[in-house]
């Protein structure tokens, strides 16, 4: 846009959870930026990145990556983070994975190691372990995949809620997903 560079709005000044993107402006008239550009891409979303051009145009071709690929989708009760997925199911390769709905039907198995851990904290309104949570997700994650394929875009809803949560994926998840992002929703109190 007419030359100049964009710089994000600084972030708030508390959040419960503060996820940081690392900006950085590419200028790819060089080659030394391109490869630069391309070994934090890299950092980010994994080491299985070709580069490939269609028309013309280069991109980086990630559809041979071996993890899957995770986008949070945040915001507060009732903001829209369903309605908004279901609306990107229409259009996109992706799956809408609630960590809600997978706890809540986890806990009616019958059969599951977690039922009454995952029962009392629903009961409590606390959260539940952040293991038995992205246990869930990745079975869910290798359940999609089974069925549509791996090129798929997962839309990890409700998760993480807290540093906690954030900290177990970076433990739990690394080599099994990449986050390529995080869509937040917010809504004013009023409309909540």
């Amino acid at each position: 846009r007419g030359g100049h560079q964009y710089q994000p709005p600084p972030p708030p000044p508390s959040q419960h959870l503060l996820v940081r993107r690392h900006m950085s402006t590419i200028d790819t008239s060089s080659s030394s930026t391109e490869e630069a550009a391309l070994h934090s891409s890299m950092s980010i979303v994994g080491n299985n990145i070709q580069r490939a051009e269609f028309g013309g145009v280069p991109y980086y071709n990630t559809a041979l990556m071996p993890e899957y690929r995770v986008l949070f989708v945040l915001g507060g009760p009732g903001a829209g983070k369903g309605t908004q997925s279901n609306l990107m199911l229409e259009e996109y390769p992706c799956v809408h994975l609630s960590v809600g709905d997978l706890l809540r039907a986890e806990q009616t198995r019958m059969d599951s190691p977690h039922r009454a851990l995952i029962q009392e904290c629903l009961v409590a309104g606390s959260i539940v372990p952040v293991e038995i949570s992205l246990a869930l997700l990745e079975r869910a994650m290798e359940e999609a995949a089974m069925e549509h394929g791996r090129s798929l875009l997962y839309l990890v809803d409700g998760f993480p809620r807290n540093y906690d949560n954030l900290e177990g994926w970076n433990r739990c998840m690394r080599g099994v997903s990449s986050v390529w992002g995080v869509l937040m929703y917010t809504c004013p109190l009023t409309i909540l």
